[in-house]
């Protein structure tokens, strides 16, 4: 009964003290957000150069893109240009410095760089350089990327996510045999990148080793 008086709980626990509400934090603006997150990611930086750490400490942004900043993203916040090519994920950081002028699409934020570019184009950036680079140049401000066209691989509803169901090893072969709940549109020879785990797989550790080569359609 005492307990009850005092609203203490009639187990002999000890009362349960909320814990006083953290203060709201006042809103920034778009620049501020932007000012504290570079100052964030310098302070990873050197704490990385600290512990040794092999660290690109140059500027890790693309110029000579187009303004996107009319655009924005479900926060209502401008949107920039991706870091890194779209295609093959390279940058700044991953050259050192030595990444070639990418081109960057005025209604994305994706940019990609010559290589990929000539590729997309059929035309090698090694055998044709001066006729990609006058591309760039030319659409600089006003490319529209196949991103924004529906025309990207990324895209294709055959190479969308499969889930993988099970796992096991390839017998003497070097490799694993996953088994998926839908059939892949992959042909033997494809690059193909697994994350996550296999349910009830006996290998799930296998997954994430990186990059696999498929050798054949979906069980």
């Amino acid at each position: 009964r005492k307990r009850a008086a005092r609203e203490e709980p009639l187990d002999g626990r000890k009362r349960y003290k909320r814990p006083p509400a953290r203060p709201k934090q006042p809103e920034m603006s778009w620049e501020e957000a932007e000012l504290l997150r570079k100052q964030r990611e310098n302070e990873r930086l050197q704490k990385l150069i600290a512990s040794g750490g092999d660290v690109y400490t140059g500027d890790r942004e693309n110029a000579n893109m187009p303004d996107i900043s009319h655009l924005k993203d479900a926060r209502g916040r401008p949107l920039k240009h991706n870091r890194s090519c779209h295609v093959c994920t390279q940058g700044n950081a991953s050259w050192r410095g030595g990444f070639f002028q990418p081109l960057g699409c005025s209604q994305c934020t994706c940019i990609f760089c010559p290589r990929c570019l000539g590729n997309i184009m059929g035309m090698p950036y090694g055998e044709h350089k001066e006729a990609v680079d006058a591309f760039i140049n030319e659409q600089r401000m006003k490319h529209v990327c196949i991103v924004c066209k529906g025309g990207c691989a990324c895209q294709d509803a055959n190479f969308d996510k499969v889930r993988i169901v099970a796992s096991k090893p390839a017998g003497k072969k070097q490799g694993q045999v996953f088994t998926t709940e839908q059939p892949f549109g992959f042909e033997t020879g494809d690059k193909v990148v697994v994350r996550g785990h296999a349910s009830g797989g006996d290998n799930d550790a296998a997954l994430g080793r990186g990059e696999w080569a498929a050798t054949g359609p979906s069980p």
